[in-house]
């Protein structure tokens, strides 16, 4: 688990060593609703080189959708 998912979950939890604090539920459902998501995995070189190397201009193309996805940009 990242860094940040871990502060995040520590966040939902409501305690923190021992001390109660409150955060407000449309900010705990969303932070409920991320953790929910698997974390993105980056690509290896060696995944990097396959895409690039399999169909020449088509690999670049699906690395740079991979890319933007990561991202959370494009389509």
């Amino acid at each position: 688990m990242s860094i940040e998912r871990e502060l995040l979950r520590r966040v939902i939890s409501g305690t923190d060593d021992g001390v109660d604090f409150f955060i407000g539920y449309r900010l705990y459902k969303d932070i409920e609703t991320f953790l929910t998501q698997p974390e993105q995995e980056p690509l290896s070189d060696a995944a990097v080189c396959e895409i690039l190397l399999k169909k020449e201009w088509r690999g670049f193309v699906e690395l740079v959708r991979i890319i933007e996805k990561a991202h959370g940009i494009g389509g």
